[in-house]
């Protein structure tokens, strides 16, 4: 990944964070919220891969954790696996379809919201709502409407490294035959 694409997603997630306290809990709908931070992670994780994206998720967890009164490092920790799942799932695919980020966004952010309260359960935090599936329904169904947004977004952000670099496209060949003629 370059230094640039680096820039960019810090820049995404400081926004995000910002964006995930100031905005969302205004766009409760039935309990539930979107996770920008998620899906940053989760979009960074099918366009990069899986190291990216849970290094991405690990970071913009720990912004959320310094803001909960929750045990620190459980969105951390929740939001790298998502985002590392995501990675994989993209690379195991065979066929791509405009889908496959709705798909893995929704199923992923079930997944992250069904093991982030599993863990502070264990863990014995005192106070958690309960676990509603209607809930962790809607936020799968919001964060698929926000990687709607971003996914585009970070694709035009997307910056070629130099090991691409090297390929020629069709084109590209051709100029160098009428170059060499």
């Amino acid at each position: 990944m370059s230094r640039k694409r680096q820039a960019i997603l810090g820049l995404f997630i400081i926004t995000g964070f910002l964006l995930q306290i100031s905005v969302v809990p205004h766009l409760q709908l039935f309990g539930a919220k979107p996770d920008i931070l998620l899906v940053l992670a989760i979009v960074v994780a099918i366009q990069d891969g899986p190291t990216a994206g849970a290094a991405t998720g690990f970071i913009g967890g720990l912004f959320q954790d310094m803001m909960s009164p929750g045990y620190f490092g459980v969105s951390a920790l929740t939001k790298a696996m998502a985002a590392y799942m995501a990675g994989l799932l993209k690379d195991m695919t065979i066929t791509y379809s405009v889908l496959l980020p709705l798909i893995i966004t929704f199923a992923l952010t079930f997944f992250e919201q069904t093991v982030f309260m599993a863990s502070v359960a264990i863990l014995g935090q005192e106070g958690i709502p309960p676990f509603a599936l209607l809930d962790v329904f809607i936020s799968s169904v919001y964060n698929v409407l926000i990687v709607l947004l971003l996914y585009p977004l970070l694709k035009r952000l997307h910056f070629e490294t130099k090991d691409k670099s090297m390929v020629l496209s069709d084109s590209h060949v051709k100029q160098v035959e009428r170059d060499l003629q």
